[in-house]
């Protein structure tokens, strides 16, 4: 497994579901109501199903977010994310989907380097791990997405640029749904304009900045973690 010096972009892939696996043990749901987004840039405090055929023996079950005809799913398989974690990135993930636009279902899958570097691998035929990877099974039904975060970037990036990592995974996933949401990042304008966005929705749910907290943070060409 690689961890290059800049993580390339997160990377679209479109109809294709990563094999989805059951886990047991703690749940937990929680409304949020569209008319309490938070237009305010004051930071906040402190489901992608498995990949594979089997959970791994420390994988968390699934915490569950619904808002705005949103239910948002979060699974921790590293084992290093806490029920309180978990639960504030399916809330905050669901606020982000209605404040994007949409509604249908997200599911988040948080993963380490190993597994990121595989699923890269095996879906993009590429070695290294990455920040995100978006399997995106969307229709005129509404949002139908995969996502897989690296919590080991996450928490790179974060003791990095000083914020905290559940912040940097929040990012990873609003830069994912907008990717659902037809926003790309392959040209110097589109991922200057997406990254824009991503702030943007952060703001409306009362997160404040991520990407570009501190001007310029991530360096002039505005590229991914």
């Amino acid at each position: 497994m690689v961890v290059p010096d800049r993580i390339p972009s997160c990377r679209r892939i479109l109809n294709i579901r990563p094999l989805l696996a059951a886990a047991d043990g703690f749940a937990m749901s929680m409304t949020s109501d569209p008319r309490s987004l938070n237009t305010s840039s004051s930071p906040g405090g402190d489901g992608g199903r498995s990949q594979g055929e089997n959970p791994t023996d420390h994988e968390d079950p699934p915490v569950s977010g619904a808002g705005s005809g949103c239910v948002a799913e979060v699974t921790d398989a590293t084992g290093r994310v806490s029920e309180a974690e978990a639960s504030w990135l399916a809330d905050m993930a669901s606020r982000a989907v209605a404040a994007i636009g949409l509604s249908g279902s997200l599911r988040v899958r948080i993963v380490g380097d190993d597994e990121m570097a595989a699923a890269h691998q095996e879906f993009l035929d590429d070695p290294t791990t990455t920040d995100v990877l978006t399997f995106d099974m969307s229709d005129e039904q509404g949002l139908d997405a995969d996502l897989m975060a690296c919590l080991d970037e996450a928490e790179r990036r974060s003791r990095e640029l000083g914020h905290q990592r559940r912040e940097e995974l929040l990012l990873y996933i609003v830069h994912g749904v907008l990717h659902c949401a037809g926003f790309d990042d392959h040209e110097e304008h589109a991922r200057r304009r997406m990254h824009h966005r991503e702030d943007e929705v952060l703001r409306m749910i009362g997160v404040g900045p991520v990407f570009d907290r501190v001007s310029g943070s991530r360096g002039a060409e505005g590229d991914r973690p």
